[in-house]
């Protein structure tokens, strides 16, 4: 008997240094996406990452970590057409900065889509093809944007690299 309880305790020794396993949640959705229909991103600590390409429609992935089940109820995540445009909604309630609680954003779209708003507190934004304004704020972290862009998107951040990638002719 000794050498299962040894390992039973071992077991629960893992469990309690790791601090238990990780909740993940994912969501995702695919919708058609009319020119010019704006899109606001709200997210509070996240990855965020857009790329524009010759699609119609908008992708949108959205991958929720935290350190239980309980606390993904924390900050819930949407994906909703609304009357002024998409709205995609990753934030903590009650303006909450709990850095457990992690986000991966994923989201295609045409080119020529329009970022209205794009706001995120800490984490990365990274922006890829798009050849529309975009308006992000990012309070703390990195925000990257590569390819042709139109117009210069509006960025704010703690820091911020444009890199302008030459098109094949």
């Amino acid at each position: 008997m000794r050498p299962y309880a040894a390992a039973a305790i071992f077991a629960l020794a893992s469990v309690v240094v790791r601090g238990g396993a990780d909740a993940t949640d994912r969501l995702t959705r695919t919708l058609p996406l009319a020119e010019g229909t704006p899109i606001h991103l709200t997210a509070t600590i996240a990855n965020v990452n857009i790329t524009g390409s010759t699609r119609s429609d908008v992708s949108v992935e959205i991958v929720r970590r935290a350190p239980s089940a309980a606390d993904l109820a924390r900050y819930p995540a949407a994906i909703e057409e609304r009357s002024d445009g998409l709205h995609i909604d990753a934030a903590q309630q009650d303006e909450g900065r709990d850095a457990n609680l992690k986000t991966e954003i994923a989201i295609a779209v045409p080119s020529t889509a329009v970022f209205q708003t794009v706001r995120v507190f800490e984490g990365r934004v990274s922006l890829t093809n798009l050849t529309r304004a975009c308006d992000v704020e990012l309070k703390r972290g990195p925000i990257t944007a590569a390819g042709a862009f139109a117009s210069r998107p509006t960025l704010a951040a703690s820091t911020c690299a444009m890199r302008r990638s030459r098109r094949a002719a």
